[in-house]
């Protein structure tokens, strides 16, 4: 939902903001993708060397809150549309004690919304923290469909921060 005019000095009276930016498509040259808008500058570059985002940071702020043994899905966003993108999530970083790992952690997607890539369902790869505290989740992806194709693909990382408590 737009609220006011997200380009006041050009006429746009559909609103447009195919990069959600908060800029309507006609102010903004630019062509990133913001997948975070508390952080506009760690955009997808549309259209140029394979990129992934996990989000950036989750539970971070007020309106955010993960609790001890909620699920998350971590999300997953490229800079292409509609291409097989192979996925590998792991937990980098825990809490002291933290045993916390991720269920049905690698799989393929072709389904996306926007730039945003949907998972098959119930094959979800799925957090569930164990204490409370900070935890890295990253993303590796590569373009296509399989990691044991012996192929040199294009890959890209990216990771998640996902807070843990009150």
């Amino acid at each position: 939902m737009v609220r006011g005019d997200n380009c006041p000095r050009i006429a746009n009276p559909d609103q447009i903001d195919t990069t959600n930016a908060a800029v309507g498509d006609a102010c903004n040259p630019s062509r990133c993708y913001v997948v975070d808008r508390h952080q506009p500058e760690q955009c997808l570059a549309i259209g140029e060397s394979f990129e992934v985002s996990g989000g950036g940071a989750f539970g971070g702020r007020a309106d955010e809150t993960l609790a001890v043994g909620e699920r998350f899905v971590p999300p997953l966003w490229a800079n292409r549309t509609g291409e097989t993108i192979a996925y590998r999530w792991t937990v980098v970083s825990a809490p002291a004690g933290s045993s916390a790992q991720l269920q049905h952690p690698a799989g393929a997607s072709t389904v996306s919304h926007g730039w945003r890539y949907l998972y098959m369902e119930n094959q979800e790869p799925t957090f569930v923290a164990d204490t409370k505290g900070v935890y890295v989740l990253e993303v590796e992806a590569l373009l296509g469909d399989s990691w044991e194709s012996g192929t040199d693909l294009v890959r890209s990382t990216a990771e998640v921060v996902v807070t843990v408590g009150p």
